[in-house]
């Protein structure tokens, strides 16, 4: 089963705990995960390790993480230090998604 979630604002020190939470439950799950990041405004190491974590636990139980709709200037980071290579990434997320039901997005 597919999962998309829609995270907005900053990923951060502070938020990004009670996220790692919610995520959990759902990527221990074995869910096919699919982070649309075009809401974020701000994606620190934090956040990478967050999802990076998810991604590894996600995996574990027969599921995947992947991210869509990151924002150019995150995205130029992620590039920067490789972390396209640990986790896919689409810079936008509408043509991987065409057959989703947006309507059953979760937003976190």
């Amino acid at each position: 089963m597919l999962d998309l979630i829609v995270l907005s604002g900053e990923l951060d020190l502070l938020t990004c705990p009670a996220l790692l939470v919610k995520l959990q439950a759902r990527a221990r799950a074995g869910r096919q995960l699919v982070l649309d990041l075009s809401e974020v405004s701000f994606f620190g190491a934090t956040a990478m390790a967050l999802v990076e974590q998810v991604q590894l636990e996600s995996i574990v139980a027969g599921g995947s993480v992947r991210l869509v709709g990151v924002p150019r200037q995150i995205m130029r980071v992620m590039t920067m230090i490789g972390f396209d290579k640990v986790v896919p990434i689409s810079s936008s997320g509408g043509e991987q998604l065409l057959d989703f039901d947006r309507s059953a997005s979760v937003y976190l």
